[in-house]
């Protein structure tokens, strides 16, 4: 009886799970990527970044949860590697509400808007949920750590997010976006 049970419990889990043994795979490789990422993105070291990104299609970062794949800032693996003169500054899109342009060097843009909370250790993960994220990025893979409170005082207003995006080449995951969010007014 108690192997019946036992059976019954295997059965009813198996059937609702919806995630192949390979894609349950996969998302573990995208997590381990996507944590060892978060670990470069706080140290800001732009030339291991670079190892990561994408050959031909480079590295598209957003500043807020709309992308803009006309205006977002691109970097091939090659500049990010190269990155010679920390204090350039360069137009990174527009703040939410004021439209004024962002107006940084890439330290202050990372600072700001790619690792600006503690997603490696505070982030909850998820992978490849639904969201617009599939119309700039057709046929790819991403993950999001989502910090859903800061500061208790603020009740959550004050919750980030950063989706790390990955387009799989012959076995191999590249980095092509980092979309940062965060409440907007």
């Amino acid at each position: 009886m108690k192997y019946l049970i036992h059976l019954l419990v295997i059965v009813l889990l198996s059937a609702g799970s919806s995630l192949s043994a390979a894609e349950i795979s996969s998302e573990k490789v995208l997590v381990d990527l996507s944590k060892d990422i978060l670990k470069t993105l706080s140290s800001r070291n732009y030339k291991a970044l670079s190892r990561y990104v994408h050959p031909s299609l480079g590295l598209r970062l957003t500043p807020y949860s709309y992308i803009d794949i006309k205006n977002d800032r691109k970097f091939t693996a090659k500049e990010l590697s190269n990155i010679k003169q920390p204090k350039k500054k360069f137009i990174w899109g527009e703040y939410d509400g004021s439209g004024e342009p962002i107006k940084m060097t890439i330290g202050e843009y990372f600072r700001r808007f790619v690792y600006d909370a503690d997603f490696l250790t505070k982030g909850e993960v998820t992978v490849n949920e639904v969201n617009n994220v599939e119309e700039a990025y057709p046929g790819c893979d991403f993950v999001d750590f989502m910090i859903p409170m800061i500061d208790p005082q603020y009740e959550g207003i004050d919750w980030r997010a950063l989706r790390l995006v990955y387009k799989k080449e012959k076995d191999k995951f590249y980095l092509i976006g980092i979309i940062h969010n965060e409440h907007t007014i």
